[in-house]
């Protein structure tokens, strides 16, 4: 059974690291159980990361009830040992606090089906 370790951060956020399949380095990401999608990350993390992104915006809910439109785009990963194709909400107007808090979410359909357990 694969394994992915994780840490919490000093505000108590469970932080993992993102294998990426290009040989570039991890993407750390918050896991964040009340987002049901892959990964959504900003708009400058997505060029960081030179995504391809779908020309239309695709509206979605956030969890406090607005209605976002983001860009789609796909990210090669290799997660819990297997190499998958992530797909990835871009927002153009989210933006993490600070420079160096994580910028993407992982979410529960990227934990799915596998047990997610958090020592605090």
């Amino acid at each position: 059974m694969a394994k992915l370790i994780g840490s919490i951060d000093q505000l108590g956020r469970p932080l993992v690291r993102l294998p990426l399949r290009d040989g570039r380095d991890d993407l750390l990401a918050l896991v964040d159980t009340g987002f049901n999608g892959e990964l959504m990350t900003s708009r400058h993390v997505a060029r960081s990361l030179r995504l391809a992104l779908d020309d239309d915006m695709e509206p979605i809910e956030l969890g406090t009830g607005t209605i976002e439109r983001v860009y789609i785009g796909r990210l090669d990963t290799a997660w819990l040992d297997q190499r998958i194709r992530t797909e990835v909400l871009v927002s153009s107007r989210w933006q993490p606090p600070k420079p160096d808090a994580p910028a993407p979410l992982i979410g529960t359909r990227l934990l799915r089906p596998h047990r997610l357990m958090i020592d605090f």
